[in-house]
């Protein structure tokens, strides 16, 4: 009977350590910039001139980190007022000679924040705004994990490249919104 129960508890450790050795880590990401970086190492290069990061830190045709005490900025990303104090962190990347053609960003939400409804808030500011300059065609929200959110929105043809390239670069990775802007 010893050996029996010794042998159930025995299967049963060894099964879980095989399937937690096969569950993605949420953790596979260093930093929202790496999220962007790795979608942009992607098959072909972008087709347009970005900058990555905020205005004051900014970089050139590569995604940068983006100060989240930065309150104006973010919202410049299209992210909610309500939603600026549930980052741990956030990394952008936009259009050099028009934001409403390409932006995007990443934000690593806070631990105790729910990603879908991150993801609603930045969906009603995104269909709700007065854009300048022309509106953006489209938008797109993917719930990269249960810590990160990739936002963008721009160009249609953009936002399709973008698209396939975060589909390609991020494990399980997930289109939550794809809808034009109105």
């Amino acid at each position: 009977m010893k050996k029996l129960i010794l042998s159930i508890l025995t299967f049963v450790t060894v099964v879980s350590l095989i399937a937690c050795g096969n569950k993605k880590d949420s953790q596979q990401y260093k930093s929202a910039v790496d999220v962007l970086k790795k979608v942009v190492a992607t098959g072909e290069e972008l087709q347009f001139p970005y900058m990555g990061g905020d205005f004051e830190n900014a970089k050139e045709d590569e995604p940068g980190s983006f100060d989240i005490e930065k309150k104006e900025e973010l919202s410049n990303l299209g992210l909610p007022e309500s939603e600026q104090n549930h980052l741990e962190e956030a990394a952008s990347m936009m259009h050099m000679m028009n934001a409403n053609i390409f932006t995007g960003a990443v934000y690593k939400i806070k631990e105790d924040v729910d990603a879908d409804d991150f993801i609603e808030h930045v969906k009603k500011e995104l269909s709700g705004r007065q854009w300048l300059c022309g509106a953006p065609e489209k938008m797109l929200i993917m719930k990269v994990s249960d810590e990160y959110v990739l936002t963008a929105y721009g160009e249609g043809k953009l936002l399709e490249d973008f698209k396939k390239k975060a589909v390609e670069a991020l494990d399980g990775a997930k289109v939550s919104v794809e809808a034009p802007v109105e």
